[in-house]
């Protein structure tokens, strides 16, 4: 069939067609069977198919960036650029791309006879713009695309190609070795059997590989990556990413950001080293070895687990257990939880934290010979720590001769710093009460020596933004705007907004007035 000088709209049929436009911009759409489309001088246009009931081939002889030619995916459900470049599975013996697309088990392919898709831009293509939600089921071998909206895709027991694309979608490959492409949006990525890849895209995305050997890439945000069953490979990307270990031997790599790797559900002993870069037997009596990389911050299981650090500041978390936690270089947080634990925080400016312990907690950081009951968490031995982190209860945390930052956390808590230049530190305002059976309580406050860090409270919550408290004003004058502190009877008070009355305070030991230069602020 061969158009005039005009704009022409040529349409082949079911069988094997030549299409020839001509001069002028033309449209050109060959149909199923395997048809060959010239667009000839001018802006055309080629219509792509999509695999139907049999084998479609279409060949695009003179597809041109110059003269503005575009292709037309729309009936593939594309509107993603980047979809398009993953349907590219070979190149033809005269350079072009060879673009294959399936539905139901059947493919139809697009050759562009000496283009790249590379080389394509949004301007050479007509996309899908639909933002509406679907849910779409592949049924035998296929590729799903869920457009702008917010989609479901769900594979068959073929191996599917999934395209979230834009929105945020949720993709489930079933059986098969699939394919599974977020996208942009916050994506959800299920793997199910087989040996497949996912791929997070941009966003918060979860991505959980299912059983079989699974490939998992988190891509731009802060992503969760769960490899299952099977030896996996797993990559965070940029972010502060979650990888979570499973059965087998996994790799795992979390990339740039601040990234943590968890085996909290793992019930047998665990050994991990974040010095170490090769393979590592993380679980002896499972004889599974992990390779770790790029990772700042480990979570052990429910067993006796031995956690090392590295160079940089790390986050170690025992889980329950009787875990050994080494923090080694950097400034470290140490968490014990549960069971009887050795925390050591190494070189460095380390904290214990026991945030989560199950009752209140009793510490001090001048027994460092023997291990202490700390009532809420266990027996824990505390060898160089600097810092302590109180728990949601009644805590009394005690620092030693050096320079501390002790955090009471929720609950009517006793800091005594000791000797050295101390740090109170108070990060929300439900930290301390009003009354003297919930205000915490400094019991050794050193003025010119000790600090109160008040500095990431809000002194004025009626405007935007973090303010900083600007006054302390006599004991008995009465507040007059947010943003002001005063002592009374040793006890501070601090007024965050315009009620003129005060929302938190801390009773301070031996203390009858203070001045800015005590705080941070």
């Amino acid at each position: 069939m061969v158009g005039g000088a005009g704009n022409d709209t040529l349409n082949g049929g079911a069988d094997g067609d030549v299409l020839e436009g001509g001069s002028g911009n033309d449209i050109l759409n060959g149909g199923t069977g395997s048809d060959e489309l010239i667009g000839g001088a001018g802006s055309d246009v080629f219509i792509a198919q999509r695999g139907s009931n049999y084998y479609d081939s279409t060949r695009v002889i003179d597809f041109s960036l110059a003269e503005q030619d575009k292709l037309d995916v729309r009936t593939f459900g594309i509107s993603d650029i980047d979809s398009l470049k993953r349907l590219v599975e070979t190149v033809d013996n005269k350079g072009g791309d060879v673009i294959t697309n399936w539905s139901g088990g059947y493919s139809a392919e697009l050759a562009l006879t000496g283009v790249s898709v590379a080389n394509l831009t949004t301007t050479n293509l007509l996309l899908n713009t639909s933002t509406a939600n679907s849910n779409q089921f592949a049924t035998g071998r296929s590729d799903l695309f869920g457009g702008l909206g917010n989609n479901r895709l769900v594979g068959s027991s073929s191996s599917d190609r999934l395209f979230g694309e834009g929105g945020a979608d949720t993709l489930e490959g079933g059986n098969g070795y699939d394919l599974l492409v977020g996208g942009s949006g916050d994506d959800s990525l299920f793997g199910g059997n087989g040996n497949d890849t996912l791929e997070g895209g941009i966003g918060d995305d979860k991505l959980d590989g299912g059983d079989n050997y699974d490939i998992l890439k988190g891509g731009v945000g802060n992503d969760t990556l769960n490899g299952g069953l099977g030896d996996d490979v797993l990559s965070g990307g940029t972010g502060n990413d979650l990888l979570i270990s499973s059965l087998g031997d996994d790799f795992l790599d979390g990339g740039e950001g601040i990234d943590t790797l968890s085996y909290a559900e793992e019930g047998l002993a665990l050994n991990v080293n974040l010095n170490l870069t090769g393979e590592q037997r993380v679980l002896a009596s499972r004889y599974e070895d992990d390779r770790i990389l790029n990772i700042e911050n480990v979570i052990g299981g429910y067993a006796n687990d031995r956690l090392v650090g590295n160079a940089y500041n790390n986050s170690l978390d025992g889980g329950s257990g009787d875990d050994t936690l080494s923090g080694g270089l950097g400034n470290d947080t140490l968490r014990g939880a549960a069971g009887n634990d050795t925390i050591n925080g190494g070189g460095g400016v380390d904290t214990a934290t026991y945030e989560g312990a199950a009752s209140a907690v009793k510490v001090d950081l001048n027994i460092t010979t023997a291990s202490q009951n700390t009532l809420g968490a266990g027996v824990d031995r505390l060898l160089y720590i600097e810092n302590l982190t109180g728990s949601s209860y009644a805590d009394t945390l005690k620092g030693d001769a050096a320079a501390n930052v002790l955090m009471g956390g929720l609950g009517k808590d006793t800091l005594i710093g000791g000797a050295g230049s101390d740090i109170f530190d108070f990060n929300a305002l439900n930290e301390t009460g009003l009354t003297s059976t919930t205000w915490d309580v400094i019991s050794d406050f050193v003025r010119g020596s000790d600090k109160i860090d008040l500095s990431t409270l809000d002194a004025n919550t009626a405007t935007s933004g973090n303010d900083a408290f600007n006054a302390v004003i006599g004991s008995t004058a009465a507040f007059t705007a947010a943003g002001q502190l005063k002592v009374a009877n040793g006890v501070l008070y601090g007024n965050t907004d315009a009620d003129n009355t005060a929302e938190f305070a801390i009773q301070i030991t031996g203390v009858t007035s203070l001045s800015t230069s005590d705080f941070i602020l």
